[in-house]
This record gives C-alpha cells, structure tokens and sequence, in this order.
C-alpha cells in the first residue's frame, strides 16, 4: 500500500471513529500526518515523478495537504471537546445545579491551571493535564492555551473579549521562581509577574494590602463586575504565590430583542413551581438543531464570531439527567450540527448523550452564514442575571486532580518546575472562583476571575407567535453556554430561579 493510501485509511479510520474520550490515539493520527508531510516536497520531484499508475502526484499532494490542515484544526478540537468536558466536570459538581442558577468559566479557571502546569511535574502534572488536555502533550497544552490567548485579545472586534493573566510573587529573600518558568509564562501565557508582601505577622494591614492590590487588579480587568475574589484572611506566613486569570465579555446581539416586546410569560421550575419573569421575543433565522432530550437554538453577537447556545431539555425537569449524561463531545457536536443544519432543516444527525455519533460535517468558509428568510425561529427567552463564588480545590479533586492539593513533608506535590523544592516545595493551597452574566434585550455582559493561591508544603492545610416554522420557549431551567465559532466554551451556566 502507497503512503498516500495508507494515509487516506488512517484518516478514513478516524472519520469513523466513534468518539469516546479516545484522544491519545487521535494525537498519534494527527502527528503522523503533519510528520509524514515534511517528508516530500513537489520541488524535490522529477517530471517523471510526479505520475505513479496515470495518476498526479500534485493531485495527492494536494489532497494530503487538505488532510493534515484539517489534522491540524482538529488536533486543537480535540482539546476544546476536553475544555467543554471540563466546564461541564465544574457544573454537575456545584450543588443544585438543576434549582439554583449557576455561572463559571471552565476558560478561566482552566488557564489558571495551565500556568501551574507549566510548573508542575511527574504525577502532579499528569493529572493537571489529564483534566485540563486529555491526552495532550505538555507542548500541545501549552501550545492550545498559548494560541487561545492571542485569539481571545485580538483586536478590531464589534464585542470586547479579552483576558489577562498576573501572577503575585512573595517578596521574601527565601523564595525565587525559576527563571525558565517565569520566562514561560510571560512569553505564552502573558503574564506579568508583580512582588507583593502577603503577609506580616506583627501587621494585619499587611495582608489586606495584598488582597486589595489582587482586587483590584481583577475589577480593573472585568470592568468592576468581579469584585473581593480575595479574602486577606486567606494568606498567612506560607503563602508564596497567587496565579490570577480574568476574563471579560461584553456583546450585542446581532438581532436585538426589541424591548417592547419583551412580556411577563410564566417559567416552569424543575419542582414544579411556576412564575412571572419578563420574557424577550425574537424572530429570525438562526442556528438550531434538536435531539430527544433537547433543543439547542444559537443566538449570535455581532460579527457572528461569538455565539450563545441555549440547551433547552425537552422535559421540564430534564435540567439534571441532561447535564449528568452530557459530555464534551456531544456537547460540542450539537453546536456543530446547530451552525450546519440551523436553516430549517431538521433532517441533520442526531446526538444524544455518550452514544451520539461524532460526524465531521463538511465546514464551508462561509458557513456562520445563512438565509435570513428560511427556517425561522419564534423565541422566548428570559432576561437573566446571575453570579456565583466558588472554591474549587473539592471539584478538582473529584475530577482528577489529587496530588497538587497535598500538604506533607517530604512533598507529594511537585512543582519543582516553578522553585527549587529544597528549598520552597509548593503546593496548591486554594482554588477560587467568581463569575458573572447578565443578559438581556442588548445583548449580554460576562466576566471571571480565578486565582490559584500557592503555598510551601507543611502550612497547616486547606481553608475552606408569528407565522414560523417552530416556537423555542425557554420556559423551564436551561443550559447555555457562550462559546466562539471555534467552539471554544468561554462561559457555562444554568437558568433555574429567578429572584
């Protein structure tokens, strides 16, 4: 068999693929074909080369190309799947989710934990990559947050997303990061490095200093609307690091809702409660896809390039078996199936939960543009506000990540890629997490921050309707999530209460 038919079966093979979490061997795939690319080179050809059996060698070249691009994208949907797994880890493990309306960044809190990855090594950074990467390599997670930053602050936008990250050192003449580490972060991940004193035994003052510069650095990044992510009372003579992220997103619509049409229509709690919440309605061609245990309806912002999608479950109550069945994968497919088969059509593949088919549809350069006039969709969508603070070092745990969180002389955390663990062996002492959104005629408004607070081992342990071809009411408590046409998931939340 040529290289370029056994190529051709490896990527047929993976087209095929029932895709159940098994991202090592697509790595493989998607490396062999980049690898096996560098090897030939049309220049280096003879005439009489460039036919084998009657057929051009340009012409596989060519098809080959187009394989190992689409390799390429994939290879980075493969880490998305696993960020949207993440978001969707971080929800089923907030309490409630299903009465309480709920709010996080799987981004934020992800890249907070990318640059202890950076740090970590052996066990403690296997199982940060595990959760954060999949089966990624350390290069292919730095390399995906790395681009993600860029992408995420580039400018000349009609919306404002953008991200930053700054990472609080201890002032002390005992405690050095090593320079690799330092230089790794602000190259990749943008981080500027600022010393900072946390903590004065004989001055209280001292720590609520430090928690105020943090703050203030987080309300400055999400325009005010995150603010007190740090508590003074959190550090003490251990503490020796502070990795903050804060992401912030302000959008309008690319359909406004007009407001004088926006009613009191009544919401269906999962208990079976109802009540009067003010409603917006829209009409318009827009992406949709559904499944038997959901509908997925996107709502885009300007330029198309950031979209909402609303889960709706089919059942009233259906908020929680829905989010306990549902994956990265699936999750991610629905959206794709929404954007190509939103025009109307309702003949598109079905997914459903862990036995959902992964089908690669055919994506056109054009394709986040449709009819205006065909396939278009009555909606009924709530105006909502919430936020939620969080700590997560009890969810990480239950997703995966054990090692980092540990506090013993001789460590077992390693994160002797960030100092020499001699000298300062660290551990990850907290995990907090705030977020917020309101949506509403306009458009919508998000931000969150995460910081990763770094201690040295051995400090005592944790602190604790018109005329359409179908109506979507979002009439009972929903999943959304708001993510870029990359599918990248920048927030997840649920609607469940109103106050």
């Amino acid at each position: 068999m040529s290289i370029y038919n056994e190529q051709r079966k490896h990527i047929s093979t993976f087209f095929s693929l029932h895709i159940e979490k098994n991202y090592q061997y697509l790595f493989k795939i998607f490396r062999s074909v980049e690898d096996e690319q560098e090897e030939m080179d049309v220049e280096d050809m003879d005439v009489d080369e460039q036919y084998e059996d009657g057929e051009e060698i340009s012409s596989k070249l060519w098809q080959k190309n187009m394989l190992a691009k689409k390799a390429k994208i994939d290879e980075h949907e493969i880490m998305r799947q696993v960020q949207a797994d993440f978001g969707l880890g971080l929800l089923r493990e907030t309490s409630n989710f299903e009465k309480e309306s709920k709010i996080l960044s799987p981004i934020s809190i992800s890249m907070a934990l990318a640059m202890c990855h950076v740090g970590a090594r052996n066990d403690t950074a296997d199982e940060i990559g595990k959760v954060i990467g999949g089966e990624a390599s350390r290069e292919e997670i730095l390399k995906y947050f790395s681009e993600l930053m860029v992408e995420i602050n580039k400018t000349d936008k009609p919306f404002t997303l953008d991200t930053a990250n700054r990472i609080y050192v201890a002032d002390r003449e005992d405690f050095e990061l090593l320079e690799n580490f330092k230089n790794v972060l602000n190259q990749h991940y943008q981080g500027a490095f600022q010393m900072i004193e946390f903590w004065n035994e004989e001055n209280e003052g001292i720590a609520k200093k430090a928690a105020a510069e943090i703050n203030t650095f987080v309300e400055k990044a999400t325009r005010e609307k995150i603010k007190n992510l740090i508590d003074y009372q959190l550090f003490d003579k251990w503490t020796r690091m502070v990795l903050v992220n804060a992401v912030y997103f302000k959008g309008k619509w690319q359909y406004k809702f007009e407001e004088r049409n926006t009613q009191s229509k009544k919401f269906y709690f999962s208990d079976g409660k109802e009540k009067e919440v003010p409603t917006m309605t829209l009409t318009k061609s827009l992406p949709y896809f559904e499944t038997e245990d959901a509908q997925i309806l996107g709502l885009p912002y300007q330029s198309r390039e950031i979209f909402m999608f609303i889960v709706l479950p089919t059942e009233r109550n259906g908020l929680k078996g829905l989010i306990e069945k549902l994956d990265g994968n699936t999750l991610i497919q629905w959206i794709k199936n929404a954007h190509d088969f939103g025009a109307g059509k309702r003949d598109g593949p079905r997914g459903n939960g862990e036995n959902s088919q992964f089908v690669i549809n055919k994506r056109q350069s054009e394709c986040h543009k449709w009819d205006e006039h065909f396939g278009q969709r009555y909606v009924e969508l709530p105006r909502f506000k919430s936020e939620m603070k969080l700590q997560v070092v009890e969810t990480l745990k239950t997703l995966g990540i054990h090692d980092a969180f540990v506090n013993t002389l001789p460590p077992i955390a390693d994160f002797s890629g960030m100092a020499d663990p001699k000298k300062t062996p660290l551990y990850i002492s907290q995990v907090i997490h705030k977020a917020f959104i309101e949506t509403n005629e306009e458009g919508t408004e998000a931000a969150a921050a995460t910081a990763v607070m770094m201690a040295q081992c051995c400090s005592g342990g944790f602190v604790e309707p018109p005329q359409v071809i179908l109506s979507f009411h979002a009439d009972h408590p929903f999943l959304y999530v708001l993510a870029n046409n990359k599918n990248d998931i920048l927030f997840v939340g649920t609607v469940s209460k109103f106050n």
